[in-house]
């Protein structure tokens, strides 16, 4: 049984490597290739059966007009920022930053159901 151990040790280290090195590329940024790079078209969101193109003659907050630093050529954008973040910090920088978050956060949640149904050699 003894004669096991340092296998185990060595599959559990290099498992832990191979997930370090997973979760790193998780947060690296995307390179687009050079024909997309030039492309400012975008992605276009339909309302459901109507036809009409997402956000467009839709007003996100009755009786008040969208910030005027809100890029209106974001996927989903209907003018929805009541809290005026978009006049404080740039909009695309936050878009990031919640993805980059929402990641971490299911990374934490796999983690803490890993824990309950694995348990590791050595680890009381």
């Amino acid at each position: 049984a003894h004669t096991r151990l340092p296998i185990v040790a060595a599959m559990l280290r290099s498992a832990l490597l191979l997930a370090g090195a997973c979760t790193a590329s998780a947060f690296a940024p995307a390179a687009l290739p050079a024909h997309r790079a030039q492309s400012r078209s975008g992605v276009t969101m339909q309302l459901w059966g109507e036809g009409k193109v997402q956000g467009r003659g839709v007003q996100a907050i009755p009786f008040s007009a969208p910030p005027s630093t809100l890029p209106a050529d974001m996927v989903g954008y209907v003018g929805f920022d009541p809290l005026g973040f978009s006049t404080l910090v740039d909009i695309r920088l936050l878009r990031e930053s919640e993805l980059k978050h929402g990641r971490a956060a299911m990374l934490a949640a796999a983690g803490a159901i890993a824990q309950d149904l694995f348990t590791f050699p050595g680890v009381e």
